[in-house]
């Protein structure tokens, strides 16, 4: 009992030390804040685990932790996203593009068609929009008679096993037109805001790590195909490019642990294009190969306080 009454107190305690911290958020320092937020519970998240388990007093650290999320605004990338009721295009792939846009802004955002004609998209917030959007755009191939395939990721690559107690997945789509093929993704830029990628984030019980827009950045071949598909809402597709794409998810379904566990910390994988048309096709998945313990959110606090400095 007295146990339990000290480890409230230090719930309290730690807590008001984060809202201290947030306190100081500002446009300026809010991601130099949220490190030294992510590095305290990290450093004091241990002091809560007992029997396999997280005291339930932690559940205050953790909305904590999102609360000073909500202070920091802004994106990890700045690109100009333009949008016109007038841009329609003879490009079959772009006038899909267009309608994908025109539908989220007009139903999820109540939008007036007199004032939709000079936007920048930046201003919405694509998130949890996926599913429907990308099942959207397979209906208007469908009725053309276009091609086209659901490209659904699930944390892992399954839905058997909720890494994410359910959340977590994202839905594109790929076209097969004019004998090319074409990824869709019209919600990418939801992978792309400060508060969930700033890399400090990855190591923290209960809190999922890095969107894969940071992943995205590490490279200028990456960051490339990241700034077509924000700008154009498509890209033409290879396999380098397919891969890469996937790649990103892969690495951002990691947890901290990991990285204490393999101590490799490249943020690459071995995968091949191979591997993921089996993991989308439901043959085989990534917790087979990197066990469940390291993916998803993560269960118990790191033994070590790694840092993951920036790349």
């Amino acid at each position: 009992m007295i146990y339990m009454t000290n480890m409230w107190k230090q719930v309290s305690e730690d807590e008001k030390n984060i809202y201290k911290k947030i306190k100081l958020i500002t446009r300026e320092n809010g991601e130099d804040i949220l490190e030294n937020i992510y590095r305290y519970v990290k450093e004091n998240s241990s002091k809560y685990y007992s029997n396999g388990l997280m005291h339930p007093g932690y559940g205050f650290i953790r909305e904590a932790i999102y609360k000073s999320e909500s202070y920091v605004k802004g994106k990890i990338i700045d690109v100009n996203i333009p949008f016109s009721l007038d841009d329609k295009s003879d490009s079959f792939i772009e006038y899909l593009v267009y309608l994908g846009r025109k539908y989220l802004i007009e139903k999820h955002y109540r939008i007036l068609k007199n004032i939709l004609d000079k936007l920048d998209l930046n201003l919405f917030n694509f998130t949890n929009y996926c599913r429907e959007t990308s099942k959207y755009i397979k209906k208007i191939c469908d009725q053309e008679g276009i091609k086209n395939y659901l490209l659904p990721i699930y944390p892992g690559y399954t839905d058997r096993i909720n890494l994410y107690n359910g959340s977590g997945y994202h839905f594109a789509n790929i076209i097969y037109y004019n004998n090319k093929y074409y990824l869709i993704d019209i919600t990418y830029s939801q992978f792309f805001y400060k508060d969930c990628n700033n890399l400090e984030r990855i190591g923290i019980v209960n809190v999922s790590g890095c969107n894969p827009g940071r992943f995205m950045l590490f490279d200028d071949v990456n960051k490339n195909i990241a700034i077509n598909l924000l700008k154009n809402g498509y890209i033409e597709l290879n396999e380098e490019i397919l891969k890469r794409y996937l790649d990103a998810f892969t690495i951002s379904f990691r947890n901290g642990l990991y990285y204490e566990n393999t101590n490799d910390f490249s943020f690459k994988t071995n995968y091949t294009i191979d591997d993921y048309i089996s993991f989308l096709k439901g043959n085989d998945n990534q917790v087979k190969h990197e066990g469940y313990e390291n993916l998803g959110y993560q269960k118990r606090p790191l033994k070590k306080n790694y840092s993951i400095e920036k790349r």
